[in-house]
């Protein structure tokens, strides 16, 4: 019986680390398309006001993204 608790104990540990790690790498990539949509509207347009647009709209993205 203590085998068996031993690996759920296991089981749970490599769950919270898959966890944590797929939020490590959502928050990354959001966080790098978020830079790259920025950067893209400021190089075509040279434009403060559109870098402030592509901010708002990637940064809804990532709520969507995040809310589910």
């Amino acid at each position: 019986m203590m085998d068996m608790t031993v690996l759920a104990g296991a089981i749970d540990d490599v769950d919270q680390l898959a966890q944590k790690i797929t939020t490590l790498l959502v928050g990354s990539v959001m966080g790098l398309m978020v830079v790259a949509s920025v950067a893209a509207a400021w190089a075509k347009t040279k434009s403060v006001l559109a870098g402030g647009v592509a901010l708002i709209g990637a940064a809804a993205l990532w709520f969507a993204a995040a809310s589910g």
